[in-house]
C-alpha cells in the first residue's frame, strides 16, 4: 500500500510541476506582449462576476491590465469586473492564473484607461 501511495505522490508531484512550468511559460509570454508599462500598486479592488463578490490586491496595472492577488485564482471565471474605488469598474479576462495569484486582460480600449489612469500612473505605451 505504500507503494501506490508514492507512486500517486510523484505522480501529482510531476502533474504539479508541468503545470507550474506552463503557467510560468503563460506568464512570461504575457509580459512579452505587454504594450503599456506596468506600474506597481498595492491597491485593493473587487472582482465581481455571476451575482458573486470577491476581495483581492492588485500589485501592478498598466493600460492592459492587472495583476491580483486573492485567495483561490484556480475559482475564477473567464470574464469579470475588476473594481477599483479609486476608478470604477473594468471589464476583464482572466489572462493566467497561478496559485493566488492571476493576471486579467482589460477588454476596454487601453488609450481610454491610461488616459483614466494618468493622473495617479504613469502609463506610456512600450513601444514609444
Amino acid at each position: 500500500m505504500n507503494d501506490e501511495v508514492t507512486v500517486r505522490g510523484a505522480e501529482l508531484s510531476d502533474v504539479d510541476a508541468a503545470a507550474a512550468a506552463r503557467a510560468e511559460a503563460e506568464e512570461r509570454e504575457w509580459r512579452d506582449r505587454r504594450a503599456y508599462a506596468r506600474s506597481s500598486v498595492l491597491w485593493p479592488a473587487t472582482l465581481v462576476y455571476g451575482g458573486q463578490s470577491r476581495d483581492c490586491v492588485v500589485h501592478n496595472l498598466s493600460a492592459n491590465g492587472a495583476k491580483i492577488q486573492t485567495d483561490d485564482s484556480d475559482e475564477l471565471p473567464k470574464n469579470m469586473t475588476l473594481r477599483l474605488p479609486r476608478f470604477g469598474d473594468f471589464a476583464a479576462r482572466l489572462a493566467w492564473r497561478r496559485g493566488v495569484s492571476a493576471g486579467l486582460q482589460f477588454l476596454d480600449d487601453p488609450k481610454m484607461i491610461a488616459d483614466l489612469l494618468a493622473p495617479t500612473l504613469p502609463l506610456r505605451r512600450l513601444d514609444k
